[in-house]
């Protein structure tokens, strides 16, 4: 199966690859992008109340959760606060 990348967030320039394939994923499944910068945090909106996603920094073989996945109560609140 070919999967097209493009960001769901309507960011210019969002492609992280083209024409390749990966296999399908699962729940709980992990998909580790390597490589890349903390653009996302900076760029994140919430004008289309995305939940933020749970991420999780890899210094050599250690792995950290640097910021929890949102929960639809947290976008309520960031709306009605």
């Amino acid at each position: 199966m070919k999967y097209h990348t493009d960001s769901p967030l309507c960011f210019a320039g969002d492609i992280i690859a083209r024409d390749i394939e990966l296999p399908i994923a699962e729940e709980g499944d992990y998909l580790v992008i390597y490589d890349t910068g903390g653009y996302t945090f900076g760029m994140w909106s919430k004008y289309v109340s995305r939940m933020f996603p749970k991420t999780i920094l890899k210094t050599g073989n250690t792995f950290e959760i640097i910021r929890n996945r949102e929960k639809p109560e947290d976008i309520y609140s960031f709306w009605s606060g």
